[in-house]
């Protein structure tokens, strides 16, 4: 993975607050399901991918948003990062 380059984001949860205040995500940011597997098969396509992330993600911090959850769907084969506004808490 690390051949596409990386980025960093720096993650504060709170493990001992049993509830979980509501938030309304407003964005929602699509990751690759395997990006491992990804990287064996299309390297391009990954460092691709990663330029987008890093682009939707800038601007949503920018936008005053932050990462609340991640998503993911074994069916779908899916997996979102949620984002809703500052004032929200996971």
């Amino acid at each position: 993975l690390h051949a596409v380059g990386t980025d960093r984001l720096e993650v504060h949860w709170s493990l001992e607050d049993e509830q979980r205040p509501d938030f309304v995500p407003a964005r929602r940011v699509p990751l690759p399901w395997d990006a491992n597997a990804l990287a064996r098969s299309d390297l391009e396509a990954l460092r691709r991918w990663r330029l987008e992330l890093r682009s939707h993600l800038e601007r949503a911090l920018r936008d005053g948003l932050r990462v609340v959850g991640l998503e993911r769907d074994p069916h779908r084969r899916e997996a979102v990062y949620v984002l809703a506004q500052s004032g929200a808490t996971p």
